[in-house]
């Protein structure tokens, strides 16, 4: 277990850091909402191994709350037709706040999966949202807020 939670520390420092040094604040027009719960996304393309990644807070990446940090990754097979998510990851947003509980959620990650996710999140190259979305074609397995 104490590997686990190491890995999921990892996978959430790196993961956060790539979305606070490339967010998106997708409320921004949304004066009537407070900072603190604005929705910030951040995309990435990982060429090396041909998918999209998607990470999302809920509130600002770098506040001392608990809140939600979401990762997503896809693979567009343009041949089949089809967008396949292979990786849904939701987890504290601050490695300090992973616990067992949390560990126990994401048991179906081995903790060498979670730092070669990591891996893939660290060398991904930023996107913009409108690039990240034209990969898409038909229906959108993310909603564009903007």
């Amino acid at each position: 277990m104490k590997r686990q939670i190491s890995a999921i520390k990892d996978l959430v420092t790196v993961t956060n850091q790539q979305l606070e040094a490339n967010k998106i604040d997708t409320d921004v027009r949304h004066e009537d909402i407070p900072v603190k719960y604005h929705r910030f996304e951040a995309f990435f393309f990982a060429p090396n191994i041909g998918v999209l990644i998607c990470l999302v807070s809920a509130g600002s990446p770098t506040a001392q709350e608990n809140h939600g940090l979401f990762l997503d990754i896809y693979h567009n097979n343009k041949e089949e037709n089809e967008i396949k998510k292979l990786v849904e990851i939701h987890t504290a947003k601050l490695p300090e706040f992973v616990d067992e509980q949390g560990a126990l959620k994401l048991s179906n990650y081995k903790p060498k999966q979670l730092l070669q996710i990591a891996e893939f999140v660290k060398s991904a190259i930023p996107i913009e949202s409108k690039e990240f979305y034209s990969f898409f074609k038909g229906p959108l397995p993310v909603k564009d807020r903007s």
